[in-house]
């Protein structure tokens, strides 16, 4: 009769346990912060693990085992990845929201329709962010170097005075430029504004006469 040679129960036990996934301990995963892109585009989301044992192995919903992934959806889309080599197997989720490319038109005050004068301080209004939680940024260029920083502004709904000294001629066009980013796109809009410099007017007093009488 051949004698059969058993494992001892606890070897057999702890070869058993490293051939289960999750043999690599407990872990955490962060799938990152939300997207934002615009319709066309493509994201990156690269999930991040801390604890347990690597090499770490990745299951996204997408099917893809690495731990980046690039994603192009059309609509808002939200993703998960679950690291399938910790005992725990943690999951993450993502969203990647879908928006329109920006608006860059904007309008300002006063116009006449498109000349004002030098000494008239005008308001530029940019257009608002169809949503609040992703809000527009604003890159304004007045195209008056002679105003120095003053020729740039981030704000939404800048003011801006221009000045025509140093400029020539007297009547003189100004090229206004706004850019605005919005979730990685941009998008931008040139308007020519006319400025016409403020005449100067000198009062001449009127001269006294002095009636004589005739006899």
């Amino acid at each position: 009769m051949k004698k059969i040679n058993l494992l001892p129960p606890f070897i057999f036990l702890l070869v058993f346990s490293l051939s289960l996934p999750g043999a690599f301990g407990q872990c955490t995963v962060n799938a990152g912060p939300d997207k934002c892109i615009c319709s066309g585009s493509s994201a990156t989301l690269q999930a991040t693990v801390n604890g347990g044992t690597s090499p770490y192995q990745y299951l996204w919903s997408t099917g893809e085992t690495n731990q980046s992934i690039t994603v192009s959806p059309i609509t808002d889309h939200t993703y998960s990845v679950t690291i399938t080599s910790c005992s725990n197997m943690p999951s993450s989720l993502v969203t990647v929201h879908v928006k329109p490319h920006p608006n860059s038109a904007f309008t300002y005050l006063p116009s006449s329709p498109t000349i004002v004068c030098s000494n008239d301080t005008i308001h530029f209004y940019g257009p608002p962010s169809p949503d609040p939680q992703y809000p527009y940024t604003y890159s304004w260029n007045f195209g008056d170097p002679n105003k120095g920083l003053n020729n740039y502004s981030t704000e939404k709904n800048p003011l801006h005075l221009f000045y025509t000294v140093g400029y020539t001629p007297p009547q003189t066009t100004f090229t206004v430029k706004l850019i605005t980013t919005w979730c990685s796109c941009s998008d931008s809009t040139i308007q020519l504004i006319k400025v016409k410099k403020v005449p100067n007017v000198k009062l001449i007093p009127t001269p006294s006469w002095t009636q004589c009488s005739m006899n």
